[in-house]
């Protein structure tokens, strides 16, 4: 009898288990994680509709204020790792890349890889729309394709929908735009590229984007009348040492400092005592100067709220006056950045 008992209590059991796992198939997924279950920020993506587009064309509207200045001089928003909305349970891992221990990544990335690797909510084009001018770009070629990295693989490069036809696209509709496009890395399927590999994709590079790209020049000295007169309004800068390309703006013309910090109001103070005070010093008068304005934390999109929030505070008190050139965010489309930028233009 109490064999029978024990028999029907432990049914009982299996068959409420079962129930609560039938309607929480959560609950396995968490018990069993497999990395490839979303955590509640990772999905953030701001729909196209939703973007505020009134900064769309703001170089074009702002002509007269901002023609004969040097492009170091202008307010520019920029958006940090900026094709990584893309990132999710699918990416494969970029295999030059190396971690900070200097591994390769084999796996495909869990919930809070995700996080940490998309840095934006919205494609380049949506970006642009903002006003976005200035992107962080990193570029990895693997299995003979190009695409957008940041430790894994997101949104290509070429073709249809690719990072590259989304900026086409964006200045067929505003071609008085002038954008930067920073390519900090350049990976290929082992490692860094070698100057053979680079070589090639500047090519294409040059293919695709033809007399939109602006030639070399000098952030302190060459204005947007100079790149509007040419013709381009794409400036391209690399992590390159030599190139035989004229359009490569080569990387020692930039001043980013990265403050290692996760709490908002530290980066702030950081970025104050170690960036801005030199600058207002008259340090790297003759660079373009990018103030990365973003924490170390895993959830990046969640994170930059508190920010974004935190910068644009000090933009319109403590660094009014600042000679502040580039604001490097994450999540860039909502960060309500571009309005103060744009007072700075009065």
């Amino acid at each position: 009898m109490k064999q029978c008992r024990l028999f029907f209590v432990v049914a009982i059991f299996m068959v409420l288990l079962a129930g609560i796992l039938f309607l929480c198939p959560d609950v396995l997924a968490k018990k069993h994680h497999s990395g490839n279950k979303y955590e509640p920020d990772e999905a953030i993506f701001t729909d196209s509709q939703a973007i505020d587009a009134t900064y769309a064309d703001w170089m074009a509207k702002n002509k007269d204020a901002i023609k004969d200045l040097p492009i170091n001089q202008i307010p520019l928003l920029g958006s940090h790792d900026a094709g990584s909305c893309d990132v999710d349970s699918d990416s494969p891992p970029c295999k030059g890349y190396l971690t900070h221990s200097g591994h390769h990544i084999h796996r495909m990335p869990k919930g809070s890889d995700i996080t940490s690797a998309r840095c934006q909510s919205a494609t380049i084009k949506d970006q642009l729309r903002y006003g976005v001018r200035y992107f962080d770009l990193r570029i990895a070629k693997q299995d003979g394709a190009y695409w957008i990295e940041h430790m894994w693989m997101s949104t290509p490069l070429f073709g249809e929908g690719g990072v590259f036809a989304q900026i086409k696209d964006f200045l067929r509709e505003h071609p008085q735009e002038v954008i930067i496009l920073h390519m900090q890395e350049l990976y290929s399927d082992t490692g860094r590229m070698n100057k053979d590999e680079a070589e090639a994709y500047f090519q294409l590079v040059k293919q695709e984007f033809g007399a939109s790209l602006a030639t070399q020049g000098d952030f302190s000295s060459t204005t947007l009348s100079n790149i509007w007169a040419a013709g381009a309004n794409i400036i391209v800068v690399a992590d390159v040492k030599k190139s035989s390309e004229s359009f490569i703006w080569y990387e020692h013309q930039v001043d980013t400092k990265w403050m290692d910090k996760q709490n908002p109001t530290e980066l702030a103070d950081a970025l104050d005592a170690n960036v801005i005070s030199g600058w207002r010093r008259g340090d790297c008068a003759g660079k373009l100067r990018v103030l990365q304005a973003m924490t170390t934390t895993k959830h990046k999109i969640v994170n930059a709220r508190k920010t974004n929030a935190e910068i644009k505070k000090r933009l319109e008190s403590d660094w009014k006056d600042a000679p502040i050139n580039v604001v490097q965010v994450d999540d860039s489309v909502n960060s309500e950045l571009m309005p103060v930028l744009i007072e700075r233009l009065k």
